[in-house]
C-alpha cells in the first residue's frame, strides 16, 4: 500500500490504531445492547406466558363456578356448594388461590380437607393481573363481563338455595324454608336464559383474551426485532474488523 508523501508511518499507525479502537469499542457497546435486547426478549416471553396463565385462571375459575353450581343443583351435595364459595373467595383474595392453577385442581379434590399442591398466594386475581401489567383497556373488558354477571349470579344463587330448600321471602333474602327442589335448581342452571347470560359474559372475556394475546405478542415481536437489528450491526462491525485486519496485515 503506497502512502501519501505527507503521511508519516507514525501517523498511519496512529490512524489505524484509532480505527481499531473505535471498532472494538463499537463492538463492545453493541455486545452490551445485544445482551440487554436478549433479556428484553426473555422478559417479553415471560410476561406473555404469565399473562396467559392469569387470563386462563380467570376463565377457568368462571367455568368452575358454573360447573360447581350445576353439580350442586343436580346432587345437592354440600361439598360442591363449599367448593363454589371457595372459588369466589379465591378470586376475591379471601382465600389462597391454587398453586399452578393451570394444572388439574378440583378434579383432584376428593374431599374438602385436601387441596392439590398445598395453598398458593392469598391475593385477589384482579390484583395479580394489575401487577402483571394488564392494561386499562383489558380491565375494561373484564369490567364489562362483571357488569353482565349480576343476572347469572342471581340465577345461581336462586338455584343453589332451591337445592338447599331455601326460597326468597319477597325482600331478596332466602329465609323461606321448604323441601329442597333439585328439579327447579337443575332447570334454572340449564335454562336458555342461563346459557344466554353465560354467553354474554364470556364474549368480553374472549375479547380480553384476544387483547392480551395481541399485546404480549407485540412485545415479543418488538423485542425480537430489536435483538435482530443489534445482531446485524454486530455482524457488520465484526466484518469490518476482519477486513481491517486483512488489509493491514496485522
Amino acid at each position: 500500500m503506497k502512502m501519501p508523501a505527507n503521511v508519516t508511518i507514525k501517523q498511519l499507525f496512529l490512524g489505524i490504531a484509532c480505527i481499531y479502537a473505535a471498532l472494538i469499542a463499537a463492538i463492545g457497546v453493541s455486545w452490551y445492547f445485544q445482551q440487554q435486547a436478549g433479556k428484553a426478549v426473555s422478559s417479553a416471553y415471560r410476561q406473555e406466558h404469565e399473562s396467559y396463565l392469569l387470563a386462563d385462571e380467570f376463565r377457568q375459575s368462571s367455568d368452575d363456578l358454573t360447573r360447581l353450581a350445576r353439580t350442586f343443583a343436580i346432587t345437592g351435595n354440600p361439598r360442591y356448594e363449599q367448593q363454589y364459595l371457595e372459588v369466589v373467595a379465591m378470586r376475591s383474595g379471601q382465600k389462597p388461590r391454587p398453586v399452578e392453577p393451570h394444572r388439574i385442581y378440583w378434579d383432584l379434590v376428593l374431599d374438602n380437607a385436601v387441596r392439590p399442591r398445598g395453598p398458593g398466594e392469598t391475593k385477589a386475581l384482579l390484583s395479580a393481573m394489575k401487577e402483571a401489567g394488564f392494561t386499562d383497556r383489558e380491565f375494561a373488558m373484564l369490567g364489562e363481563a362483571n357488569a353482565k354477571s349480576d343476572g347469572l349470579v342471581a340465577l345461581e344463587t336462586r338455584a343453589m338455595n332451591a337445592a338447599k330448600g331455601l326460597f326468597e321471602d319477597g325482600n331478596g333474602q332466602y329465609t323461606v324454608k321448604k323441601e329442597r327442589d333439585l328439579a327447579l335448581a337443575r332447570e334454572l342452571l340449564h335454562s336458555a336464559d342461563y346459557d344466554r347470560m353465560k354467553a354474554e359474559i364470556m364474549k368480553p372475556v374472549d375479547a380480553f383474551f384476544g387483547a392480551v394475546e395481541a399485546r404480549t405478542r407485540g412485545l415479543v415481536e418488538e423485542a425480537s426485532a430489536s435483538l435482530s437489528r443489534i445482531g446485524n450491526l454486530m455482524n457488520l462491525l465484526l466484518g469490518a474488523l476482519v477486513v481491517l485486519v486483512v488489509a493491514t496485515g496485522v
